[in-house]
């Protein structure tokens, strides 16, 4: 989702200060309340109501044995995904599971043969 426009929370802002309610701010800007009730303890903590940095999200586990689970693949293209996770953990020593591989990997690995 988009964060709003900065222009958007300043005039948002402006209006309460003004001495609209947060009721009419909200009607007025389209916006939820809830919104503006953030932008404005925002703005009344920090004196920004600028957006917060998007969060990255979690680190990827097996991002580090990319290289060495392509490797693998090539060597033993009929490899189960337990077998691929054992290869890491031995290798790198982190722990895998077939949940943590990712889609393309797994159907490389497992080259339509997968029960499961």
């Amino acid at each position: 989702m988009k964060p709003y426009s900065q222009d958007l929370r300043e005039r948002a802002i402006a209006a309460l200060e003004a001495g609209k309610t947060q009721a009419e701010v909200a009607a007025q800007f389209q916006i939820h309340k809830s919104t503006l009730e953030k932008w404005w303890y925002r703005w009344r903590d920090t004196g920004s109501c600028a957006a917060l940095p998007a969060a990255a999200g979690p680190k990827r586990t097996l991002q580090e044995a990319e290289k060495l689970i392509r490797e693998e693949i090539k060597k033993r293209p009929d490899a189960t995904l337990d077998e691929l996770c054992g290869r890491v953990a031995e290798a790198t020593g982190l722990v895998a599971s077939r949940s943590m591989t990712p889609a393309p990997t797994a159907g490389a690995v497992c080259a339509g043969n997968c029960n499961s």
